[in-house]
């Protein structure tokens, strides 16, 4: 596996408060043999320095007004047509380090976006297969009578979530592989990482796991401990471990990205193991302890998650910008535990770390406050406190819009879902111009997203059109309903085409809202046309979970009985009859709010009986 991309290498150089710092910097580019070449024509254009552009030695300088040592750079961008950032984590923790170097990665585009779809086709496909023999292995379970009814379907429910859940977490995972730096990688590892181009992601974690990297780190570790009782005698041999600790743990970093590609539970419990043990090794390491933290929210292990949050908290109490990530990790946790009141005490926690970062330094801080009052305010609306929803909504606003006149292209999309909150929240309140008014402007923003990266923003696209469309449903403007549930209806099909599962649920919804929309209209034909096709889609998500689908499947079932009334198709308007009534029986027996419907359709079946005996 090769690459070709292109290195800038930046010297940080000690500034002071009395003359302005220029920081030299030379710019190469590596090709396919690895070799560096000063590459000219790169701009670098950074906040509080301005831009520079590689002359042909590759070289350019940056002058610093105010930052010194320690301080946080902002990049604004990097161009270089034909090239995009590779080593974004590192370019987004980039601070000044006196005497020391950083480096800024770029790859080809069309070789970065080749490799994506490469890994995106293989995974999906060892993850669907890796669902299926799950499946197949309950079902055996079933068959021989060791898993009786309930827990055999409770646990097929548990597959299914974890499935939906790992493939939308698949997208993060490839992009995070896709970035891994192999221009240093021995021969037996680039072997490995070969096995995973080629799709091969089981073989690749047996290969990997056949050079025990966990183990050797921790033996690597033991030894750096025994060895620091001994710092003086033995002080050659210890950087000598310290090396290997940090070889081990770039390729430890390496096998759990090929972990996550390939997918299935017994891959990520051990991705857990390895996350933990590296938190548990150095509670001081606060990155690997966020990192295990953050891994076991997005598996709902929300025990471990809020944990491993508090020792990170704990250990940056000196460091405001640590606490307020950590307070707003926690205030999200909190929310998803249902407990509201620790939820609000941390969100407001970390509004006043960011508000306090922002006051030191408004440029550095700006995109991280107007998140947390995005946070807030999303947390308020979901608790319907809508006044202060606002509020804090507004704020989020303000600041975005300032971010995004400064940088369009880097804060449109975080602008874009602020606009389409407050649509949602004006929607609610039943101020429709000014619910119209965001929508609008988030539609716009999130159109031109979708022009420019149609992969990344296609969801978000259809999602807004979707919302739109019933949202004019519900002011009666039914051109416009028809016209934005149509656009939608495009791009949820193109996603459901290339990844049928995640996508499933989506276009089901946005059919069976096209159904009624038209039935309204008195278009019958095209009415029953979509509510059959959501009814399909519905009874395929039904077949996979049956608790999590019933109520969206009786509901479309139950619209094409209305509509079979209308169009007085009896023979069709009885068996949809029968299918809903079954559905909502069922419903019934978990959830009491569902029997007055049952009482409905009972009376509804003995008005047929009786119009039969007629």
């Amino acid at each position: 596996m090769k690459r070709t991309f292109l290195t800038i290498i930046i010297l940080a150089t000690a500034l002071t408060a009395m003359a302005q710092a220029t920081q030299p910097c030379i710019v190469k580019q590596y090709n396919q043999k690895q070799k560096k070449t000063p590459l000219a024509g790169v701009q670098v254009e950074v906040r509080d320095a301005g831009s520079a552009i590689s002359d042909k030695a590759g070289l350019l300088s940056l002058k610093f007004a105010t930052l010194k040592p320690g301080d946080r750079v902002t990049v604004l961008r990097i161009i270089k047509p034909g090239y995009e950032i590779f080593n974004k984590d590192a370019i987004d923790q980039w601070t000044i380090t006196r005497g020391a170097t950083s480096e800024i990665v770029l790859v080809q585009s069309s070789y970065f976006t080749q490799q994506k779809s490469k890994l995106t086709q293989s995974s999906t496909d060892n993850y669907k297969k890796k669902y299926e023999l799950a499946q197949t292995e309950l079902a055996q379970l079933h068959k021989a009578g060791k898993l009786k009814e309930a827990e055999y379907q409770h646990q097929l429910d548990d597959l299914k979530n974890q499935y939906v859940n790992a493939l939308k977490n698949l997208d993060n995972y490839i992009d995070q592989f896709a970035r891994i730096d192999l221009s240093e990688v021995s021969a037996e590892e680039q072997r490995i990482l070969d096995m995973v181009e080629e799709g091969k992601t089981d073989e690749a974690v047996k290969a990997y796991e056949a050079l025990e990297i966990r183990e050797k780190l921790r033996k690597a570790r033991e030894n750096k401990k025994a060895l620091s009782e001994a710092k003086a005698r033995i002080e050659e041999e210890e950087v000598r471990q310290e090396q290997a600790i940090k070889d081990l743990k770039e390729k430890q970093q390496r096998e759990i990205a090929t972990l996550k590609l390939a997918g299935g539970k017994e891959n990520y419990d051990k991705v857990a193991q390895m996350l933990k043990e590296n938190a548990l090794a150095d509670t001081t390491d606060i990155d690997a302890v966020w990192e295990y933290a953050d891994f076991a929210y997005n598996q709902h292990d929300f025990k471990e998650s809020v944990r491993f949050y508090l020792i990170a908290q704990n250990g940056s109490k000196d460091n405001p910008h640590q606490q307020a990530a950590f307070q707003n990790d926690l205030g999200n946790l909190y929310c998803d535990l249902q407990d509201y009141d620790k939820a609000e005490e941390y969100f407001l926690k970390a509004l006043e770390n960011h508000t306090y970062l922002f006051s030191q330094n408004p440029d550095a801080y700006r995109a991280e406050l107007a998140m947390t009052q995005h946070n807030i305010g999303f947390f308020y609306y979901c608790l319907d406190d809508y006044a202060k929803a606002e509020k804090f909504y507004l704020q989020a606003l303000e600041n975005k819009t300032q971010l995004f006149r400064q940088d369009p292209d880097a804060y449109r999309a975080n602008l874009a879902m602020t606009q389409n909150n407050l649509g949602n929240l004006y929607s609610d309140l039943q101020d429709n111009d000014k619910a119209e008014e965001y929508y609008l402007q988030a539609l716009e923003n999130k159109a031109l997203l979708f022009r420019q990266y149609p992969d990344a923003y296609r969801a978000d696209l259809a999602d807004i059109q979707n919302n739109m469309g019933i949202w004019y449903a519900q002011l009666q403007d039914y051109a416009k309903a028809e016209e934005y549930l149509l656009q939608a209806l495009v791009n949820y099909t193109q996603l459901f085409r290339q990844n049928p599962d995640a996508y499933r649920a989506d276009l089901a919804d946005n059919q069976h809202n096209l159904g009624n929309l038209y039935a309204i209209l008195h278009g019958y034909a095209k009415a029953e046309e979509y509510l059959l096709k959501a009814l399909e889609n519905r009874a395929q998500l039904l077949s996979q979970n049956p608790d999590a689908y019933r109520a969206d499947l009786a509901s479309t079932q139950w619209n094409l009985m209305l509509l079979y009334e209308v169009m007085q198709n009896w023979e069709k308007y009885d068996e949809m009859l029968e299918l809903v009534l079954k559905n909502y029986e069922i419903l019934a027996q978990e959830n009491s709010q569902y029997q007055e419907r049952v009482d409905e359709l009972r009376d509804r079946k003995q008005q047929r009986a009786a119009a039969k005996g007629q």
